[in-house]
């Protein structure tokens, strides 16, 4: 298919079946703020129909190639914010790539970026990533390592990160899902917010996808994965923003309390405002409060 990258030679093994590596765009969503934005490359169709509104929007339109439309009729600082799923991308009339090139040139922001690398008859087990998370064997900054398993239903799915997270990934018996027989390994990363757009613009730079991968989860003892996931990490951390709290912290607070010390002539009050925010800090994380909207 047209949307898929081929990024190996199939090899030959010792049973005479072929392994084969191949990576694609899954899923697409982008955000307009210039409501007048030409959103669309010119290929692509121009029928919809209305459909029910998400993600706090109150309009909604669906093309028949599978894309939403999403607006606000009283919010226009909203934007328009337009998804294209992994069915629709496999659709359409041009490349993913190209939707996502045009997207970021006529002022786009990527607000969610799924990334695929297809693992034919190359012998990547889900359950080998449990065994290796299990035994610390695993390099990533995710915390949470949920685990999806049926002993009723063919499948099996380790998750590395949150779904509630800016990125996570996936790694799945695809060929279960498909109710096939086969050796057919999914590994999928998913990225939103800020992460989303670094992510978009290392695949538009020619970043291998598994890079891409890579630079959120890694195992560097597994042997399948070094084979197949053979590419230079390359790193999409979030860029953080200060909150209005953290730049008065870092403002007039900490401004008035280098006064504070100054006038004092020594540094003993300083001392003291640490241990009474460590304090505080170990009250915080021994009983969690609610985060207030």
């Amino acid at each position: 298919m047209g949307d898929r990258i081929k990024l190996t030679d199939p090899l030959a093994t010792n049973r005479g079946v072929r392994k084969e590596v191949s990576a694609l765009l899954d899923w697409i969503s982008v955000t307009f703020k210039d409501t007048k934005s030409v959103m669309y490359p010119q290929e692509l169709t121009g029928e919809k129909v209305e459909c029910k509104p998400f993600n706090g929007y109150n309009q909604a339109v669906r093309f028949s190639d599978g894309r939403v439309e999403l607006r606000h009729t009283t919010r226009p600082e909203m934007g328009t914010h337009v998804v294209y799923s992994g069915y629709t991308l496999r659709q359409s009339a041009v490349l993913p790539e190209t939707i996502l090139r045009w997207s970021l040139e006529h002022g786009g922001t990527v607000t969610r970026l799924d990334v695929a690398i297809d693992c034919f008859n190359c012998g990547l087990k889900p359950q080998r990533a449990t065994e290796e998370i299990e035994h610390d064997r695993c390099q990533t900054k995710a915390r949470l390592f949920p685990l999806w398993h049926d002993a009723k239903t063919p499948g099996y799915t380790q998750y590395v990160g949150k779904k509630s997270s800016t990125a996570f990934c996936r790694i799945y018996d695809k060929a279960a899902e498909m109710g096939v027989s086969g050796d057919y390994t999914r590994v999928e990363c998913s990225f939103g917010s800020n992460r989303a757009h670094a992510a978009a613009l290392a695949c538009l730079r020619g970043s291998d996808y598994r890079g891409v991968v890579r630079g959120f989860i890694d195992f560097s003892d597994w042997s399948e994965w070094s084979e197949i996931m053979s590419a230079v990490p390359v790193p999409t951390r979030e860029t953080r923003t200060l909150t209005n709290t953290k730049r008065w912290l870092l403002s007039a607070a900490a401004s008035s309390l280098a006064r504070e010390l100054y006038l004092d002539g020594d540094d003993e009050f300083y001392f003291r405002f640490i241990d009474t925010l460590r304090f505080h800090l170990d009250k915080l994380r021994e009983e969690p409060i609610e985060e207030t909207a």
